[in-house]
């Protein structure tokens, strides 16, 4: 009897899936580092254009023989940080109330006061490039002070000269990281390492008379300023024309 043969089912080999890659693409340089060189940056500008008129007003007195007025310096100096502190905070909570509209007209004229105080500043550090003309300015108004014999006058200069640095910088981070889009965490490492280098920088000039090139100094920080200039006259325009102050409408 003849028996038909079957053939052998094979069973079907599973089938090869191909798995696209789900790794997103990263930009060459992160929002994240930028906030943090933005941050560290901004404050190691301000922070060393303090140091360089404290560090003349103590080399000024130690040369006059009026050591016993330096405490004077330092009161002023401790204070002017505790008062930008708080002046930060009351910005920061000021800003934190409003919303829609109100923020967007706030953080734009903010924008365009940040770019008015840079053109002051830079159009000041430029005619101070020269190092007799920074010694000039130094040496007379710490002089009014020694010639008033008032601790009070030298407190207030001190106080002054880096009070005006701290509002600076904190207009200009209001500027920079306006809008919700930067890292706290990178903004706060970036503070933290401006702090760690500021140390150093004021311990090096007070401790050990590193000189500082004022005029380099000075002309490459007014193009920096310059720059910034662009950057927070752009941002102002945006933040005007979401708010409907400015208009692009025929």
């Amino acid at each position: 009897m003849l028996v038909a043969s079957t053939p052998a089912v094979t069973e079907p080999e599973p089938a090869q899936t191909v798995t696209a890659s789900t790794e997103p693409k990263t930009a060459p340089v992160s929002r994240d580092w930028l906030t943090f060189v933005t941050a560290f940056g901004l404050l190691v500008r301000e922070g060393l254009e303090a140091i360089l008129v404290i560090v003349a007003i103590v080399a000024y007195l130690i040369k006059t023989g009026n050591k016993h007025m330096l405490k004077g310096v330092y009161l002023g100096s401790l204070a002017a940080i505790v008062a930008s502190v708080i002046l930060a905070w009351a910005l920061e909570a000021m800003l934190g109330e409003q919303s829609g509209v109100a923020r967007e007209l706030l953080e734009g004229w903010t924008m365009f006061l940040a770019v008015a105080v840079l053109f002051y500043v830079s159009n000041w550090m430029l005619s101070k490039a020269d190092t007799i003309a920074w010694e000039n300015y130094i040496s007379g108004k710490v002089q009014q002070s020694i010639d008033s014999k008032s601790q009070w006058t030298l407190i207030f200069a001190a106080f002054i000269a880096v009070m005006r640095e701290g509002a600076e910088l904190i207009l200009f981070y209001s500027a920079a990281f306006t809008g919700g889009m930067s890292d706290p965490t990178y903004i706060a490492y970036g503070i933290g390492a401006g702090i760690l280098v500021l140390i150093a920088v004021w311990v090096a000039f007070r401790y050990f008379s590193v000189k500082l090139p004022l005029r380099a100094f000075f002309l490459f920080t007014s193009i920096l300023l310059f720059l910034m200039c662009i950057s927070f006259m752009g941002k102002g325009v945006v933040e005007l024309t979401e708010a409907d102050v400015i208009t692009f409408r025929r």
